[in-house]
């Protein structure tokens, strides 16, 4: 048995030692590859860019395919994405009959890390700079004789993407917006509402001048010229102001008697603060009940030393009561001998169950300064007997057992509500929410509340007319409901124009209206909604 547990111990910390080498392995990987990749873009997609081989053999290839590259200047975006553990960095030619064409899409390079400003600068900044002084490509166009193309480049990518590209403050920022200075912030007194907030409007312009002066852009041009991701956009749009509402609303719908908040923001904190009450109210309660335990122990422990012929423990750590008896009692996990009080009128030091505090509860207010106190003795006037100790532990006990009682049903209550709030929100019990997750789950769009959100071919699907409909006949009618499915069909329209094909002059100006229509039903239905931006 002995040689099998040092052969075991033998093996297991040989497994350690091999992890640990992988681990290691794995790390110095992860180094050579950077390396290799940032020498790769200096390299090789360095010479890529000046020479433009790549860049003006796409721009062939599509030219001849089916004559899908437009006449005129060439359209590219530049942007990337993080995917797993890589930050991916690519170029898009756009003007194009069909935009997401593999053809049309050039990957500049990646690497392991994350897709911030520190990263592109470090892995990037040699890409961007030939990037920036790209100006025209050339390439031989059958029957077209040669082909020159000024390069009208943009910015492409998620609004995370397009701050780290310009090094901006971010999402999360007072001024979040990249191509304005609008300032507002999400908490406090001052929280921008949906309903008073001027978003709809325009502010001061950020020019790359004003970047400059302030950061180090990797990207050069004018925010005004950057326009901003559609699709993550409806999404986010879609997911706070949208379903979170539908949400919320089934949730009102199935406790129609707990007055829940009308966002579901604010009735995920109701919820976590019901949480943290019950169990306040439970911790009460255990207090409350150790406290009389404490008295009926310490007053049947004087009782005893009281008795003639008593025989009495010589005590170790006697305090200055001449009633210190915590060696006696019969339960000491109840009673700490270490903590100690100081009189401030006598100067002694005295176990706070030596001066008849029995609950934790007085004992920190005394610990914390919240309250005034003077050993039994000093309040009393005279010295203090056993009788003494006695009488106020018993008027103590009777005080504490009717406080239990109402902490007994203050915490049944509590835990009533929690349950029937966590059954309606974890676990989908009310009839709204069940009716509502079953559409969801028929169109393949099961929403994953508490934890995550719906992807984006997700919100597409639910945006569709026929979707939408099924979803509001889940609920009675209501001007709410009403309000959502407009919000909804506004941005089916935006999503389904959401591409980078030439936009007529008309579809323009409808897409505009559309865009006012969606503020004035997010200011009415959401006045008190918070500006996430």
């Amino acid at each position: 048995m002995t040689g099998m547990k040092k052969c075991r111990k033998v093996v297991t910390a040989r497994l350690v030692d091999a992890r640990s080498k992988l681990k290691n392995v794995k790390a110095k990987k992860r180094e050579v590859d950077n390396y290799i990749e940032e020498k790769d873009m200096r390299e090789e997609i360095g010479k890529l860019l000046i020479a433009n081989r790549n860049l003006e053999e796409k721009a062939l290839n599509l030219s001849t395919e089916n004559s899908k590259l437009h006449p005129g200047d060439l359209v590219v975006g530049i942007g990337g994405d993080k995917g797993g553990d890589t930050t991916k960095l690519c170029l898009e030619i756009q003007n194009v009959d069909n935009p997401n064409n593999p053809q049309g899409i050039l990957l500049l390079g990646w690497y392991y890390g994350h897709d911030n400003h520190q990263g592109l600068e470090k892995y990037m900044s040699e890409v961007f700079k030939q990037i920036n002084a790209l100006e025209y490509v050339e390439f031989d166009m059958p029957s077209y004789g040669k082909q020159r193309r000024k390069v009208f480049k943009k910015a492409i990518g998620d609004c995370l993407f397009i701050t780290a590209m310009l090094n901006l403050p971010g999402p999360s920022s007072l001024n979040p917006c990249f191509i304005c200075d609008y300032k507002f912030t999400n908490h406090g007194s001052e929280k921008a509402l949906v309903g008073t907030s001027p978003f709809d409007q325009s502010f001061k312009l950020r020019t790359i001048d004003s970047i400059l002066a302030k950061g180090r852009p990797l990207l050069l041009m004018n925010p005004e010229d950057i326009g901003i991701p559609p699709i993550h956009t409806i999404h986010g749009v879609a997911q706070k102001y949208v379903l979170d509402p539908l949400f919320a609303l089934a949730n009102r719908l199935d406790a129609p008697g707990k007055d829940l908040p009308r966002s579901l923001s604010e009735q995920k904190s109701y919820f976590k603060d019901l949480i943290l009450r019950e169990e306040t109210s439970l911790a009460r309660c255990h207090d409350v009940k150790n406290g009389i335990s404490r008295c009926e122990l310490l007053i049947s422990t004087y009782e005893n030393v009281q008795k003639p012929g008593a025989k009495i423990k010589k005590n170790a750590s006697k305090c200055s009561s001449v009633a210190c008896v915590p060696h006696l009692v019969k339960n000491k996990k109840l009673f700490d001998p270490k903590a100690y009080f100081h009189c401030s009128s006598c100067n002694g030091f005295f176990h706070y169950h030596c001066i008849n505090v029995v609950t934790d509860d007085e004992k920190l207010s005394l610990v914390n300064g919240l309250g005034s106190r003077k050993c039994t003795s000093c309040e009393l006037g005279h010295p203090a007997t056993l009788d003494d100790h006695i009488r106020i532990l018993a008027g103590a006990k009777t005080s504490l057992a009717q406080v239990s009682d109402s902490e007994e049903l203050e915490y049944c209550a509590l835990n009533v509500e929690r349950k029937e709030i966590e059954a309606q929100m974890k676990e989908s019990k009310g009839f709204y929410r069940r009716k509502l997750e079953k559409v969801f789950r028929n169109l393949g769009c099961d929403h994953r509340i508490w934890y995550q959100e719906m992807t984006g071919n997700q919100i597409r699907t639910l945006l569709r007319e026929k979707n939408v409909k099924r979803i509001v006949d889940v609920f009675p009618y209501s001007l709410e409901i009403m309000w959502i499915s407009e919000i909804m069909g506004e941005l089916a329209f935006l999503m389904t124009h959401s591409n980078n094909a030439d936009k007529s002059d008309f579809l323009i100006d409808e897409i505009e209206k559309s865009i006012k229509r969606l503020t004035i039903v997010l200011k009415e239905l959401h006045k008190e909604t918070g500006n996430d931006g």
